[in-house]
């Protein structure tokens, strides 16, 4: 048992730091050459025919009035995410079709390569970034934070895939929206300008079509799945061995020491023959 304990042990710890390691490494942005041409293209958005109007959707109970703005669509690079569907986020529960926020970047912060040296952060409604050296050229009007909400089951599939490092095109509307149900009723505002900063800013987007153009670093990302899962399929199989071991050993039984005095043996000692 010592044995497979060292070995399972080995097994555990090498995967697990496999994983920690491949998903640093998945996380990294891709290199400039790796860009394809339509990323470079600036957001195109163009207002709403007169006849668009406020329109109804119903999620786990909420009723949604999602009001559209402004055509819009936009290429970028993801170079942070945040997912609602987590068992931290208690506010999801209240706004179901909120699932996804994608920070974006794209034309001269992609072309002038300094994307690299920025350390980005993404929260709900909220993309922060820190720059990791002097000198960097940034623009604060070519990076948005997308609020997501999905027209249909299938987008919502396309979007949830998302990751850091993916090449990204987004197309939809920018749109307002009011949440209605038993206890809520609130409503979010979208940005309709990349000159914002600050509450407010974000662009909330009712997304028709989604679509990843490039994968970042999928070498990398298979890697970190594979280890990941190797890892768990070791700490159950030691789990489970450890189990049967346990419940199949035999049982040790009470021993019982029964000490005889030979009391023929005893005479002439010097201590006596019985004991009262």
């Amino acid at each position: 048992m010592r044995i497979l304990k060292y070995i399972f042990a080995v097994l555990i710890l090498g995967s697990l730091g496999l994983a920690i390691f491949s998903y640093v490494k998945s996380t990294q942005l891709p290199d400039k050459n790796l860009i394809i041409e339509p990323l470079y293209l600036e957001p195109v958005q163009k207002e709403v025919d007169i006849y668009t109007k406020p329109f109804e959707i119903k999620k786990q109970g909420f009723t949604y009035i999602i009001t559209p703005l402004y055509e819009y669509e936009v290429f970028g690079l993801s170079v942070a995410d945040y997912d609602s569907e987590n068992w931290l986020d208690v506010f999801y529960k209240k706004d179901p079709l909120n699932t996804k926020d994608i920070c974006l970047i794209w034309g001269d912060n992609i072309k002038n390569g300094f994307y690299k040296d920025i350390e980005f952060r993404q929260r709900e409604f909220v993309c922060s970034w820190k720059l990791k050296k002097q000198n960097v050229i940034f623009s604060n009007n070519k990076i948005s934070s997308n609020h997501l909400l999905p027209a249909n089951n299938d987008i919502y599939n396309e979007f949830k895939q998302a990751q850091v490092g993916d090449q990204i095109y987004i197309k939809g509307y920018l749109a307002n929206y009011q949440v209605l149900g038993l206890d809520t009723n609130f409503s979010n505002s979208t940005s309709t300008t990349r000159d914002d900063a600050g509450n407010g800013s974000s662009e909330i987007i009712y997304v028709t079509n989604f679509k990843i153009l490039v994968k970042g670093n999928l070498g990398w990302k298979l890697f970190y799945k594979l280890n990941y899962n190797l890892c768990l399929f070791f700490i159950i199989v030691y789990l489970v061995a450890y189990f049967i071991f346990f419940i199949t050993r035999p049982l040790i039984g009470k021993k019982e020491i029964i000490k005889e005095m030979d009391t023929q043996a005893g005479k002439g000692k010097s201590f006596p023959s019985t004991f009262k």
